[in-house]
């Protein structure tokens, strides 16, 4: 079993949060589909990090959305929004995943989506809040899987 931890966004300096060599894969947006089907097949949990503050703002919550959105759309896979939170306490309060990164190691690998932000004039000019300038372009995704490399298996000589 195998976790698959999704960072939105590069801002994660994946070097940090390594245990041992590390392998990059850049990968085709028909491809993470079945990296997710696979990780949920054998019981992996899929995490994610968004790039939240300490408290969820409707902007925040109304970006991690789009991304979400445009994420299926290029992939074809849709990830819950549950998966950037940590389960509800008592009250049934979500808090959202701030400064949480799991190492990648031989049970984890961590996904890292990179995203254009389009600047739209033409709709924005008219808008007055930050939060309606920006849209991210699901063509503009790109996705890197950052894993540990597998370890050959050992060869035992049986006499």
């Amino acid at each position: 079993m195998k976790d698959l931890f999704i960072s939105m966004g590069s801002f994660i300096c994946v070097q940090n949060f390594v245990a041992g060599p590390l392998q990059c894969k850049t990968l085709q947006p028909d491809e993470i589909a079945s990296v997710i089907a696979t990780t949920r097949a054998e019981g992996g949990e899929i995490t994610g990090y968004f790039n939240f503050s300490s408290e969820l703002s409707d902007e925040e919550d109304r970006r991690l959305y789009q991304l979400l959105v445009e994420f299926e759309a290029a992939t074809g896979t849709r990830l819950s929004k549950d998966a950037f939170f940590y389960d509800c306490d008592e009250d049934g309060d979500q808090f959202p995943r701030i400064n949480y990164v799991p190492t990648v190691t031989e049970t984890c690998s961590m996904l890292v989506v990179e995203y254009l932000i389009e600047y739209r004039p033409d709709e924005d000019i008219k808008e007055s809040g930050l939060s309606d300038r920006y849209a991210v372009s699901a063509d503009g995704m790109s996705f890197c899987l950052f894993e540990t490399p597998r370890k050959p298996a050992s060869s035992q000589v049986v006499s």
